[in-house]
């Protein structure tokens, strides 16, 4: 039986409704892509050029996160809606071994195919880019096989440290992460001379953009799993979420692109230009989808649900999503060094046998010349050596 009610389409419309205003009004102010699997990497390796803004993003999140407890907690919203899932049902299905080996996927996935849901799906689909299309097709169809697979056949699902949930403050640590993330913004302004407007555009963007995800049920692991489960219970709801983000983005991304082509607040449009299909788009979607569909988690949401902290999440995942990114980085940086090193061997080698470089070399070693004439001798002689 499908498990859809009016209230479930309702607000994952509204959800939907209101990511696309994240990413639209973020496209329109600054010009730039709402992805958070890069927005990630960029705060974890300290990328200097848009640290400010990207954390300020985050903070929009976490603070918007932290609110949405503080109003609904753990309560129904409408009918059986919830913004969150109960501390026991955040955790189900999965042991520490499972969100680490999620986390990674994930991570490895997204920095290969430069992308997740948000990059190639929410901001990738409305442009019409080839790449993305290519990617959600291949990590949404290995999301649903794999979570499907876990639903009929589970494995690595025995719940750990549910012993921890009763003793836990949920309100305290959501309201010191609120109280951080208001903080850290307040920091940011002040510490930014140059573009203070563009710590306040990335920190409504997150606003916004964390609305649409607890309306939206994307807070829920449970959620995403029900929608990646072809099973009996299967939750069709975030196909709405889905539907209203990219299709609403498809008539605002248009008009930012081709009517008003450059940004309120910056020079010019910093959209993706990389058109290429390769293998490593193909893997790094393929091991995303794996991740996603394992774990019922992508970037965005679990940097959302810090204020809703759980060792599973909050630590585990969110470290070996790194992990997974430090492994592209390092894997790429190796394959940086045997390319450079294979160039310099396949260097031309100098014609040493040249007649020219022989009556020189003879010339220079048995006169008496200067220091001065004997380097004119060897610079000539260089010259000449592909003769």
């Amino acid at each position: 039986m499908v498990q859809l009610t009016l209230a479930d389409i309702i607000l994952s419309s509204f959800g939907g409704i209101a990511i696309s205003l994240s990413t639209s009004f973020h496209l329109y102010m600054k010009g730039r892509v709402t992805g958070f699997s890069g927005i990630f990497y960029s705060l974890i390796s300290f990328e200097r050029s848009s640290f400010y803004w990207k954390a300020a993003l985050i903070c929009g999140l976490i603070t918007t996160s932290a609110v949405l407890y503080d109003i609904f907690k753990f309560n129904k919203v409408w009918d059986n809606t919830q913004i969150f899932d109960s501390p026991t049902t955040m955790i189900a299905d999965l042991d520490f071994v499972g969100f680490a080996i999620a986390g990674y996927l994930v991570g490895i996935g997204t920095k290969l195919s430069n992308g997740c849901t948000s990059g190639h799906g929410v901001c990738g689909l409305p442009r019409f880019s080839q790449r993305s299309w290519v990617s959600v097709g291949v990590f949404l169809i290995l999301g649903i096989a794999l979570s499907t697979l876990k639903y009929h056949e589970p494995f690595l699902n025995e719940a750990q440290g549910v012993d921890l949930i009763d003793s836990f403050q949920y309100d305290i640590c959501a309201n010191i992460f609120l109280a951080l993330s208001l903080l850290i913004f307040i920091i940011l302004l002040l510490i930014e001379k140059k573009d203070k407007l563009d710590i306040v555009v990335g920190y409504v963007t997150g606003v916004l953009f964390a609305i649409g995800l607890g309306f939206g049920g994307m807070f829920r692991r449970s959620k995403i799993s029900g929608f990646l489960s072809i099973s009996k219970d299967w939750d069709p709801s975030l196909m709405f979420v889905l539907g209203f983000a990219v299709g609403l983005n498809m008539i605002t991304f248009y008009i930012i692109q081709n009517k008003v082509k450059k940004p309120l607040l910056a020079e010019k449009l910093q959209i993706p230009t990389n058109k290429t299909i390769d293998a490593r788009l193909i893997v790094g979607s393929l091991l995303f989808g794996l991740g996603w569909g394992l774990g019922g988690l992508c970037p965005g949401p679990a940097m959302g649900l810090l204020p809703i902290f759980s060792l599973q999440i909050s630590v585990v995942w969110l470290i070996f999503l790194a992990f997974g990114q430090y492994t592209v980085t390092l894997y790429d940086k190796h394959q940086e060094k045997q390319t450079k090193q294979k160039s310099v061997f396949q260097q031309p080698q100098q014609k040493e046998d040249s007649p020219i470089n022989q009556v020189l070399f003879i010339n220079a070693k048995n006169s008496q010349c200067t220091p001065a004439i004997s380097q004119q001798v060897s610079n000539f002689s260089k010259q000449t050596s592909g003769l």
